[in-house]
Order: C-alpha cells, then sequence, then structure tokens
C-alpha cells in the first residue's frame, strides 16, 4: 500500500448501542452536532414547503429531525374522518421518515424509540415489507420508500402525513425516485405537506431546481385564484421577493481525519487482497480500533470469513499479538438477531478482541457501527441491472463510484482519526464514475408503470421524474404489462408477446425456428395512453413483482392458490437451504456430506419451486420445529420469514376473495400448470449452445432469445434426461449466465393456458 495525498473527514449516525437512561439518551442528543441548529431547521421546515438538508454523516439528522418536528407540533394536523369521528391521538398527522433499506428503517426506528422513552410501535414505528410494527399512537413512523409509494396508491395525497421526510436521497434508489414526483404532485393538492430531502452527498442543486419547478407552477395557481398578493400570503416569496420555495441547511457534522491508502498494483483476487489487508491491520494496528470491510454480496462475505476463520486459527504470528478476532457479517438477507451482533461491543474481552465486520454496501450511509478505525474496501458493489432491449434482468457485480468511495472510507473516522485501505490503484479511483447510475435508469420499470397507473398517473412516460428513464426501458414496461393483461391499448399487438411477436414452440429442438424467432423485432412504444384493466388493480394490490402476482391470481383461476401463496412468500426468503462450512472443525465434511443427503432427500423431481412448495409443507408437518429444520440443513430463520411473507398474502388475498386454502393437494401437475401460466415470459428452451462458455447444450430464454445455463444450486442442474422446457424465476450473470429457480413445464400446457402467446410450429 502507498500513502496518498487526501484526508477525509466524516462521522457516522447517532450510535445505536441502548442507554441505560433518557437522561444520558438526551445527553448524547446535546452532544451532535445538528443539535445545534435545531431552530433553524424547524423555522426552514415552517417557511418551506421542500427543504434540501444536507448533514455530514454522524450529524445526527436521521435520528434528531423528526424530533424536532413533532417537538415543534408539526403533528397537529387532524386527518379527515372517515366514518365515526377519530379519536385526538388518531386524528394526529404523522412525520414520515423514508429509508433504502429495512434494515436501516428497523434500526433507527428502535433507538428514536428509546430516546423518547417509549416501547417500539407506540410513539414511534416502522413499516417494511411484510413488517409493520406501528399503532394508533405512532406519530414518528420510519419506513421503507417502496412501503410508502404502495400507501401512495391509495392515497395519492398522502393526506396521513405532515412531514415525509426522504433521506440517504443520494443512493437514488427507484422507489425514492418516484416519490419525488409523488409528493411533489400531492404539494400542489396541499399547501400544508412538508417535504425534507436528507443526505450525507447530495447534489443540492439537482433537488432545489426539481422542486422549484414544481413550486413555480403553484405559483401560478396562487396568483390566479388570491392575485399577486396570494404568493406573498402563502409564504412563497422571500423577504428580497425572490421565489423562494425550497430551502437548503447544511449541518456540519465532527470530523475525524481519514488517512488513504492505495494498492500499487491491480489485484486479481479481491478476496484475497482483503483477507490479507484485515490480518496485517489486526497483526500491526493497537485496540480499540475494529475493522470494517466492504464486499459486494453475502457469497464474498461468507467466502472471508471461512478465510479469516481459518487463517486465525493456523497463523502463529496472529496469536503472538494476544488479540482476539471476532467476525461479523451484516448484509440485508441476514435475519435480524445475526445482523445485531455487528452493532455490539464484542463478546470478549473489550482490550483483547477485534471486531471484524464484513459487509455490503448498506454500512456506507444507512447505519452505525461503533468503533471503526479501519475500512477495507474491495471497490465493488452488486447491482441490478436490467436490459430493456433484450429484457435481460440480471444481478452483477460492478465498480463503485467515487462518491460511494468517499462514504465508505468516512466510516473509518467517526470517533477518531482513522485510516482506509482501498485495494485498487489510484489511478483507478480517478477512472471511477463521479456518482452511481440511478436505480431508475438501470432496472426492470414494470412493477413502477403499474403502480402509476394504479395511483391515476394517466401518462407514466411523462411523470415528474427526477431522473427519466429510457423510452426502451418504458415500452419494455409497457409491454410486460399488456402481456400479463394488467392494461389494455397500445403496446402490444393481440396475440403478441413482449416483443410484439408470437412465441413459437417447436415439436422438436427446431433451432432455426427459435433463432428466427430471436430476430423479430420490438414494435416500439405504446402509441396510445394505456389503460389499467382490473386484472391489473388486483395485480397492483398485491406487493409482488406483477408477474408473480399475476402467477397468484392464475394458480387461483386453476385451483392451487395454497401452494403459489407458498411458493411466492419462500422464494423471498433467501438462503432456505444451509450448507455447513468447509472449515467447520473436524467433522466439517462429514457435516456438509450429511447436508447434501438431506437436501437431495428433499428436493422434487420437477424442479426448484416445488422443492420450495416441498420443504415448507414438510416444516409445516413437523409443527414448523427447529429440530426438524436442524436435522435437515434448512433455515429456520429463513423458514419463519417465509412463513410471516405467506400470512400477510393469506389477508391480501381474503381481501381480493380468493380462497387462500385452496389447494391441488397431491395433484402437482396442476400446480406446474399454474407456472406455466403465470410464468410464461420466463420460460427457456434446451437447444445446441452457440457459445463455448455454456458447454453443448444450453437453454433459450424465448421472450429474449438469450442463452444461460441451470445454474449449479438448481436440483435440474445436471439432471439425466435433461428437462426440454422450463421456467424460471431469476437470471444471474456471473462467468456466465444462469437462470435460477428452475422448474419443469409441458408445452402443451403454454400452448393451452396461453395460447394468445405460443402457438404450434
Amino acid at each position: 500500500m502507498k500513502r496518498p495525498r487526501e484526508e477525509v473527514g466524516s462521522h457516522q449516525l447517532t450510535a445505536f448501542q441502548p442507554a441505560p437512561s433518557r437522561r444520558q439518551h438526551q445527553n448524547a442528543r446535546q452532544q451532535l452536532p445538528i443539535w445545534r441548529q435545531k431552530i433553524k431547521v424547524v423555522e426552514t421546515v415552517r417557511r418551506h414547503a421542500s427543504v434540501v438538508l444536507v448533514g455530514e454523516t454522524g450529524s445526527g439528522k436521521s435520528t434528531q429531525v423528526p424530533q424536532f418536528l413533532l417537538d415543534a407540533g408539526f403533528c397537529a394536523g387532524i386527518v379527515e374522518a372517515q366514518g365515526s369521528t377519530p379519536s385526538p391521538i388518531r386524528a394526529r398527522k404523522l412525520i414520515a421518515c423514508t429509508q433504502p433499506r429495512r434494515v436501516a428503517a428497523i434500526t433507527v426506528a428502535g433507538r428514536v424509540a428509546e430516546e423518547m422513552g417509549c416501547a417500539l410501535g407506540q410513539s414511534v414505528g416502522y413499516a417494511v415489507r411484510f413488517d409493520d410494527k406501528t399503532g394508533p399512537r405512532t406519530v414518528i413512523k420510519y419506513m421503507t420508500d417502496g412501503v410508502l409509494l404502495r400507501e401512495a396508491m391509495t392515497d395519492p395525497h398522502l393526506t396521513r402525513y405532515a412531514v415525509i421526510i426522504l433521506d440517504e436521497a443520494h443512493e437514488r434508489s427507484l422507489q425514492t425516485d418516484i416519490l419525488f414526483g409523488l409528493i411533489r404532485r400531492a404539494q400542489r393538492e396541499r399547501e400544508d405537506l412538508r417535504v425534507v430531502v436528507m443526505s450525507a452527498t447530495l447534489d443540492v442543486e439537482v433537488f432545489r431546481r426539481f422542486f422549484e419547478t414544481g413550486g413555480r407552477k403553484e405559483e401560478k395557481a396562487l396568483i390566479k385564484r388570491h392575485g399577486e398578493n396570494g404568493k406573498h400570503e402563502k409564504g412563497m416569496l422571500s423577504r428580497e421577493g425572490q421565489a423562494s420555495m425550497v430551502g437548503v441547511v447544511r449541518i456540519e457534522g465532527r470530523q475525524y481525519g481519514v488517512e488513504v491508502y492505495y494498492c500499487e498494483e491491480a489485484q486479481e483476487d479481491s478476496i484475497d487482497a482483503a483477507c490479507l489487508a484485515v490480518l496485517q491491520i489486526h497483526e500491526s494496528e493497537p485496540l480499540p480500533g475494529d475493522i470494517l470491510v466492504f464486499l459486494s454480496g453475502q457469497e464474498d462475505i461468507e467466502a472471508l470469513a471461512e478465510l479469516l476463520s481459518e487463517s486465525a486459527e493456523t497463523d502463529t504470528s496472529i496469536g503472538k499479538t494476544g488479540l482476539c478476532m471476532e467476525i461479523c457479517p451484516l448484509y440485508s438477507a441476514l435475519a435480524p438477531e445475526e445482523q445485531a451482533k455487528a452493532f455490539r461491543p464484542p463478546k470478549g474481552p473489550a482490550k483483547s478482541t477485534r471486531k471484524v465486520i464484513l459487509a455490503t454496501n448498506i454500512a456506507e450511509t444507512s447505519v452505525t457501527i461503533n468503533g471503526i478505525r479501519h475500512v477495507v474496501d474491495t471497490g465493488w458493489v452488486k447491482v441490478r441491472r436490467y436490459v430493456p432491449s433484450t429484457g435481460l434482468d440480471s444481478l452483477k457485480v460492478t465498480q463503485i463510484a467515487r462518491a460511494q468511495a468517499q462514504q465508505r472510507t468516512g466510516r473509518a473516522g467517526r470517533e477518531a482519526p482513522g485510516k482506509c485501505y482501498r485495494l485498487f490503484t489510484e489511478s483507478a479511483f480517478e477512472r471511477l464514475d463521479a456518482v452511481p447510475q440511478p436505480e431508475i435508469q438501470r432496472v426492470n420499470l414494470t412493477q413502477v408503470v403499474l403502480q402509476l397507473l394504479a395511483m391515476g398517473v394517466d401518462d407514466p412516460q411523462h411523470f415528474d421524474y427526477l431522473s427519466p428513464p429510457s423510452a426502451t426501458a418504458l415500452a419494455r414496461a409497457f409491454e410486460t404489462l399488456l402481456a400479463l393483461g394488467c392494461i389494455a391499448e397500445g403496446g402490444l399487438s393481440p396475440g403478441g408477446n413482449v416483443d410484439g411477436t408470437r412465441i413459437v414452440i417447436p415439436e422438436k429442438d427446431d433451432r432455426q425456428a427459435v433463432e428466427a424467432q430471436a430476430d423479430q423485432k420490438p414494435s416500439g412504444p405504446a402509441k396510445s395512453r394505456p389503460v389499467i384493466t382490473p386484472h391489473g388493480r388486483r395485480v397492483a394490490s398485491l406487493p409482488l413483482d406483477p408477474v408473480y402476482a399475476h402467477f397468484v391470481l392464475r394458480a387461483s383461476e386453476l385451483g392451487c392458490l395454497s401452494e403459489a401463496l407458498t411458493a411466492v412468500s419462500m422464494l423471498s426468503a433467501e438462503n432456505v437451504l444451509y450448507m455447513p462450512s468447509p472449515h467447520g472443525g473436524p467433522d466439517a465434511a462429514e457435516q456438509r456430506n450429511r447436508a447434501t443427503t438431506a437436501h437431495r432427500a428433499l428436493a422434487a423431481y420437477d424442479g426448484d419451486v416445488p422443492t420450495l412448495v416441498h420443504i415448507y409443507e414438510r416444516w409445516v408437518a413437523a409443527k414448523k420445529g427447529s429440530r426438524w429444520c436442524w436435522d435437515h440443513f434448512v433455515n429456520a430463520r429463513a423458514m419463519k420469514k417465509a412463513d410471516e411473507v405467506r400470512e400477510q398474502l393469506l389477508l391480501l388475498a381474503r381481501r381480493l376473495g380468493l380462497d387462500p386454502s385452496q389447494s391441488c393437494g397431491n395433484e402437482r401437475q396442476i400446480f406446474l400448470r399454474s407456472l406455466a401460466a403465470g410464468l410464461f415470459l420466463n420460460v427457456a428452451r434446451r437447444q445446441p449452445a452457440t457459445s463455448p462458455a455454456l458447454g453443448k447444450y444450453c437453454y433459450k430464454m424465448l421472450a429474449t432469445g438469450r442463452e444461460a445455463a441451470i445454474h449449479p444450486s438448481s436440483v435440474l442442474h445436471a439432471r439425466n434426461p435433461a428437462p426440454q422446457c422450463v421456467v424460471f424465476t431469476e437470471v444471474l450473470t456471473t462467468s456466465r449466465p444462469y437462470i435460477r429457480g428452475v422448474s419443469i413445464v409441458d408445452p402443451a400446457d403454454l400452448q393451452e393456458l396461453v395460447p394468445q402467446f405460443f402457438g404450434r410450429a
């Protein structure tokens, strides 16, 4: 490593460790940089409909701003009564604070509840997908941006809220970007609605211009209604007479210098490089000083954890320091109780134990980890990218942007001077993009377009986007929704697939027929505005991707709704099957063999989705016991999460007038037919491969013409004889493209159940 020329000052959010008393909480709050700006924050929000608050990491904005506004009386508004007159508590409006990630929403809500001296779910609560911990007394509500977006479907003006705080806005998540447009629309109808946009690193001018554009439209409306004096009375002009619709508050953080080191040459293996860096830091740097390592995803975290555990056991030089190493993974799919270990003090003696937190990008800005003095940055992040021209949606590991690198560096400077070790060269850093690409410009927009239509946005192509998506991506979304029957008119010719063509199922492996089909060109975007159908509204009412919501509704028609709800619930739970670590002790090999045998016994012949349903049914038959999970190497926490999701879906299904008890029993062919009917856009057929990297045979996705292999984790991988026609739930691109969640379907079922899209050659 070489020493660079830069130093960065930074600081994280307030600590999430419980304090013994409320007085100590109050003292801690008064030490935060934002406390000195309390009056300024409140007055700015009072004077301006929209406020941009730029607070350095560690200023306390996420925990304190909602409390400031609550204390200032912003929740005193009355919600319009529906039915009987509401009680005074229920009539109070709420302060919403959105977070891009559920981990942050839950964690920050817990901290604020402690500071306010109430139980979580009372005055302070949170709402994330399939988990709502709020009550009639809740006045501060932390939530994921997706939850607020779904609320806007039934309440476009967001009448329950007095203030909406969009936190971590610099991440430019898909839902947050859509919320910007929806909130601006709501402000045109509600003069009392306040919005606060918060971030540690924010391009103020981008957001100022966005809200001022909407504000000028409101100013014209005020002049029309009240005359020239109307805008003065409504507070639209500042003392100088200039337009003052957007206020800006800058909060300085507590800064400590962070020395940044670069590699002298590029690293071929970032996991090995990270392992070496952690071990060197652990051996040479004194305590206190925990280590935070940024990795691309769960797989890399688990791989590095194994390497570190193995190295710590065998490297005698580490033992000479007399320090112990406690490894704490941190990623979104990890169970909350496991995530909590990263925020707690080490189990061992503080003077001789160093925590090593292995985290994804959720540790960049969303959560606080005390005690960090050293950051190791691999420079990689896993992002979902959608190619609208092909319809291919894949999860890819890519380089971070310079803004993300700066955020990661700042993690080391919260409590004292720190060090950051970037596992790439300084010239590579200079070549990185300045900021990450907004999510709305790189993901599938099908669900967003459907939600906008359900909210009454007649023309999603001309919605108030902060950063407009491509016309091709919007056209593909319209085509997909029309293929699913969610919209009518435009975007797709009747009897065509998502490209406006007809999918042909050859009698045999007719390669020419499939290739000819893949070469057909898209029909282009809709020429007339789409209209949401009754089926589309039912699809939009379910908190699922439209493809899976459509699958659930088709399964209900075919008589296997129970199995379909189980399937989508299990798909939402990651890592259902557990494989012991190869470094888990002297009997590790035996344990892994036992796990392989147990997993093979649970596998369903027809594929991965039927396997998930089978696992859930076996677990229920065992009375949902942890012992059964232990014996079969199944992740008990994942099963519990799937069960909770399923309970939520049961309630939603009943509201739609469906019968969740409807089951096909042992007639599994009915369930496979529902997969064919619901996931027909994800059909792939086996044929000779054109790419040597895929081997002799591959699976060509009929809707896109792309080739892929079945993922090694699938129960259908290396099946002999190989299935000829399958549906899949996900495309994953690593060294080569894979399809996952693969299940066998009968081409005849496709022709019968979706005749408008499938014909016979």
